[in-house]
Formats: structure tokens, C-alpha cells, sequence
């Protein structure tokens, strides 16, 4: 992760206001998706469903800028999230 993500989720956690009940989980969304959903999520966001499950799912890797971006579309597009810092904070709160 680059320093500046690092800074930003340390900035972010420290604001969180949200209760836990109301956190974005990605995770979640993720899996109420079909495998076809998952593809064409995954296909809009830059990468492959099976990237997304191994890595972003369970947290073991913190996306890139450009991944992040596509990420954030594609849950915008499913109404997911309409705030990009939810999507950064499901990667940061360990």
C-alpha cells in the first residue's frame, strides 16, 4: 500500500462515525451476488471474480488506485455505496 492510502485510512478511521450495524461490507454484497453477477461486477471493476473472492473478500490486499476507482463504480452502479471512503474503509478497518 502506498503511504498516501495508508495516511488516508489512518485519517479515516480516526472520523468514523458510522455505527457497525451500518458499515459497508463489501463482503456481503459480494456474495449475494451470482456467479454471471460476479463476472460482470468483476469485468466492470477491472479485474477477474476470482482476483476479487482470493484477495479483496477476506481483506488480504489493499487495492490500488485504479482498481479501487473500478471497484467503486461498480458498487455505485449497484447502489451499494454513493460514498467512495466506505469502500476505502471496508479495506482499512483490519
Amino acid at each position: 500500500t502506498s503511504r498516501r492510502q495508508r495516511q488516508m485510512c489512518i485519517r479515516d478511521r480516526d472520523k468514523q462515525t458510522m455505527s457497525e450495524e451500518n458499515k459497508f461490507n463489501f463482503k456481503k454484497c459480494w456474495l449475494d451476488l451470482s456467479p454471471a453477477e460476479r463476472e460482470a461486477f468483476a469485468a466492470e471493476a477491472g479485474t477477474t471474480s476470482h482476483y476479487i473472492q482470493t484477495h479483496l473478500t477476506g481483506r488480504r490486499k489493499m487495492p490500488r488506485k485504479r482498481l479501487m476507482d473500478g471497484l467503486f463504480k461498480a458498487c455505485k452502479a449497484r447502489e451499494w455505496t454513493r460514498n467512495k471512503n466506505d469502500l476505502v474503509l471496508y479495506f482499512c478497518d483490519l
